[in-house]
């Protein structure tokens, strides 16, 4: 049995679509799963357990070098590569969690029998599906998107005559290189690595024998003067085994990471940098903790503003500003090194969530909190109840973007501190 699914960005839909192929190949034993994406998601969706072909879609490229001539006889080669790969796999069926009217045609170009996905979406992109699935407004704020997602691959069962067994629900995530927990743990733990009552770290080989003279397989014996960007490091270098997350109870000696994701993409969902500053400050006063600033390099004046703000109220605390300097895979292992990571609604918060080992506190604005929020019991969101929430609009229509300034910090420590205690 051979599935294709059509989620081709941007990263946060990506990651709420993971667990469709997760369920599919538990629920048919056997089966191959190609998934189509674009290349800022492809990261995702390459070397995972739960997907056998990632298929890359140029269609922007192509787009963008149609002023350049010189590319137009291999862009027209590639682009009928694409579609004659796209309609010689003889996929059984596929799931388009898209929407779009451009997903839409390219799931319908595969050629399969069965092309299902929503009935009533934008663009009249259900026009071109095989078989709609009704789920009442898709748009509506109660249901989370991820299990709208499975619904559609629980109905491509029910439609190919198979088994729609429930299953629990499963982020499979990219098996990271060993270079990559190399890179970002020598930064996470280097600060703390000197500090009083702080254990001694273990290095292991691949194998998971510990190293007694790690030098000798090239680990420095300061840990805190590995250089996490140097060419040094072996591509399977030795992984240092901390604990990721401590159970905290009422101990705040313990040294842990907390990250902070304040930008994204709308203007109506970021929270002032004057609160996260706040929070920061905060944060600090009750916790033994490196804080972490990610964002994309768009943020990088905006994170840098917060962290001298934090250092400004707390000279001592220690803000680890990584702005602009990780990939995905380094974003998971972060994530997998910290106790609670703090966000607005973007990709990172819910790559955040998909990992399974931080606390995720998101803050939301003007998109759905229950729809489109970090989906696990390890999860929660704050937001304010506005009649104008959800808007689901990139700008205020009264100016004020009221639902985001008016949001206190003291609310969003609070789910901090009662995340951090749980």
């Amino acid at each position: 049995m051979k599935f294709l699914i059509v989620k081709l960005s941007a990263i946060g839909d990506v990651i709420h679509a993971l667990p469709v192929a997760a369920y599919l190949k538990q629920a048919v034993p056997g089966c191959k799963i190609s998934w189509l994406v674009e290349q800022a998601s492809a990261d995702l969706v390459s070397n995972n357990p739960a997907i056998d072909e990632v298929i890359v879609f140029s269609g922007k490229k192509w787009v963008r070098e149609v002023s350049q001539p010189g590319t137009w006889l291999k862009n027209m080669s590639d682009a009928r590569q694409f579609f004659a790969t796209m309609r010689d796999a003889k996929y059984d069926a596929v799931l388009e969690l898209q929407g779009l009217l451009k997903s839409s045609l390219l799931a319908r170009a595969s050629s399969a029998k069965v092309v299902a996905g929503f009935d009533d979406t934008r663009e009249f992109a259900d026009q071109f599906l095989t078989h709609k699935l009704n789920v009442g407004n898709y748009f509506g704020h109660e249901v989370p998107i991820v299990e709208l997602n499975l619904r559609v691959a629980k109905y491509v069962l029910k439609v190919l005559g198979l088994p729609e067994p429930n299953l629990p629900v499963e982020f499979p995530l990219p098996i990271l290189p060993a270079s990559v927990d190399v890179k970002m743990l020598a930064l996470l733990i280097s600060p703390f690595c000197s500090a009083p009552g702080v254990g001694s770290i273990e290095w292991v080989d691949q194998t998971g024998s510990v190293l007694h003279n790690p030098r000798e397989h090239g680990v420095p014996q300061d840990q805190s003067s590995l250089d996490p960007y140097s060419e040094a490091i072996p591509a399977m270098a030795p992984i240092p085994q901390v604990a990721s997350v401590p159970n905290l109870g009422s101990d705040v000696s313990i040294p842990i990471n907390i990250v902070l994701i304040p930008g994204t993409t709308w203007v109506t969902k970021i929270w002032p940098e004057s609160k996260w500053i706040e929070l920061g400050e905060q944060l600090s006063a009750r916790y033994r903790c490196q804080l972490v600033l990610l964002g994309g390099p768009a943020e990088s004046e905006s994170n840098f503003a917060i962290a001298a703000g934090i250092e400004a109220k707390r000279p001592k605390q220690l803000v680890l500003n990584l702005t602009g300097q990780t990939s995905l895979l380094d974003l998971i292992s972060v994530f997998r090194k910290s106790a609670l990571v703090i966000g607005a609604d973007t990709g990172p918060l819910h790559l955040a969530s998909a990992s399974g080992v931080p606390k995720v506190v998101g803050v939301f604005g003007s998109t759905p909190a229950k729809r489109n929020g970090p989906y696990g019991p390890q999860c929660e969101t704050v937001h304010l109840n506005l009649d104008c929430q959800p808007c689901y609009s990139k700008t205020c229509k009264y100016g004020t973007v009221a639902c985001l300034t008016d949001l206190d910090s003291s609310l969003v420590l609070d789910a901090a501190l009662r995340s951090l205690s749980s």
